[in-house]
């Protein structure tokens, strides 16, 4: 196949601007041949038809010295006078004549006019407009100006011309514009194994598609590799909490066996302690599994019933609330229609946050879940009566692993839960959201509601 050799844009313009004045020149060509074949067929007379005719009639009245009575003229109006100046006869109106001969005499309008005397004192006067003028009386009479009719002609026709030639040269500008457009679209939608085509046959176009191809290439093998090194991440992460979870097992079974049967003070308070950094870091490799799951971005949807999802994450928090006399409450203002979601998530995420809500809310507070919905999104807010975040929480808390924050940090936080959350909602194409409130803070994330069909 042979490859379509490109051109400047400037020559493509060029070249477009040059057929079109082509095109106003033929059609100007083809009127004018147009118009002298009128006058050969003598269907359009010529623009001196009336000098010709007032002519061959000044010639013959010379000759003979008298004036037809049956004098008739096609292209010249005349009138007859006495020798007293008097008009006796006129082809039109005498006061409009006496007009016309005026005009002709300033040469005004474009009219021309002649006289022949005779002898016996009597004139005729000749007038005529140099213009071409259809042939046929009752035509005539119809359009009086025919060369303003086909100049009108010859308008519409150059203007109906420049409409279609514009239209058809914005077609085939707009066809290659649109392989550009089609071009950042195809990366936009992250489809960057189809190699882009430079062939619009315009240099500056085909330059641009060629960058966008530098780019689809350049972001196919970056998101390859980060791909890659993702993937091997995730070996790494679940071969080390396998590695992990074998002796953390061991360690917890062995000191339980410590406590129950050991009767020395020392070493029942150092089997203790060995005991609950195992607990605390079997806590620890289950969030990073669970955050591995989620990071994986394979969402298992299905409807959900809003009112029983929060039930049922106040079923699994009920305890842990009422050891610090917490009060879970379901706060909603409408009716929360069903969403398409993965529950797992949902609720893990849920069961994080009343999990962080409960540790640090103040003893015997309520701890507030709402759900609100709109067209768009629906949100999940968690409000407790505690301490609030600091700004250095607001702007990181969400991030892996970061345990800067004091005011809300206990021993057991491991800087894990909230990015969990923020991971949850960000698969669901959401977002997560930290506030403080008077009283506390208000941790909320939001999912976007996809069609339940």
């Amino acid at each position: 196949m042979a490859v379509k050799k490109s051109k400047s844009l400037t020559y493509y313009m060029g070249r477009l601007f040059f057929i079109q004045f082509c095109g106003f020149l033929l059609i100007i060509g083809v009127a004018i041949l147009i118009f002298s074949g009128l006058i050969f067929k003598g269907i359009v007379s010529p623009a001196d038809a009336g000098e010709r005719e007032a002519t061959q009639w000044l010639n013959y009245i010379d000759q003979e010295q008298q004036i037809p009575n049956q004098l008739t003229t096609n292209y010249t109006d005349f009138a007859i006078y006495n020798a007293q100046g008097d008009i006796k006869r006129s082809t039109i109106d005498s006061s409009v004549f006496e007009k016309l001969v005026l005009r002709a005499k300033k040469s005004e309008g474009n009219y021309q006019s002649s006289t022949a005397s005779l002898s016996n004192g009597d004139k005729i006067i000749f007038i005529w407009k140099y213009r071409a003028m259809l042939t046929n009386r009752t035509f005539r009479r119809l359009i009086p100006n025919f060369e303003i009719f086909y100049l009108s002609i010859i308008l519409v026709l150059l203007f109906a011309y420049f409409i279609l030639f514009v239209k058809r040269a914005s077609l085939l500008i707009n066809k290659k514009i649109t392989q550009i457009s089609q071009a950042t679209q195809q990366i936009s939608q992250k489809n960057l194994t189809s190699k882009i085509i430079a062939d619009t046959g315009i240099n500056e176009f085909d330059e641009a598609l060629n960058s966008m191809e530098d780019l689809r290439e350049s972001l196919r093998e970056s998101l390859t590799n980060q791909w890659s090194d993702f993937q091997q991440y995730e070996r790494n992460v679940s071969a080390m909490l396998h590695d992990i979870k074998t002796p953390l097992t061991v360690i917890t079974g062995n000191t339980e066996l410590i406590l129950e049967e050991t009767t020395d003070r020392d070493i029942e308070e150092l089997a203790e302690s060995v005991y609950m950094s195992g607990y605390k870091l079997q806590q620890y490799t289950e969030k990073m599994r669970d955050l591995s799951i989620i990071s994986k971005d394979n969402q298992k949807t299905t409807v959900i019933q809003c009112d029983q999802l929060i039930n049922d994450v106040f079923q699994l928090l009920k305890a842990a609330a009422e050891k610090n006399n917490n009060r879970l409450i379901y706060k909603k203002n409408t009716t929360i229609k069903e969403i398409k979601a993965d529950e797992l998530m949902l609720s893990r995420a849920l069961i994080n946050i009343g999990d962080n809500a409960i540790r640090y809310a103040m003893f015997g507070t309520d701890i507030t879940f709402s759900v609100f919905q709109n067209n768009q999104q629906t949100t999940f807010e968690v409000e407790d009566v505690g301490p609030s975040f600091s700004e250095e929480a607001l702007k990181h808390a969400a991030t892996f692993l970061w345990q800067e924050e004091k005011s809300r940090q206990s021993s057991e936080h491991a800087g894990i839960g909230l990015t969990m959350v923020k991971e949850t909602a960000r698969t669901h194409g959401g977002q997560l959201m930290l506030k403080n409130t008077e009283t506390g803070v208000t941790v909320s994330f939001s999912v976007l509601n996809k069609p339940i069909i």
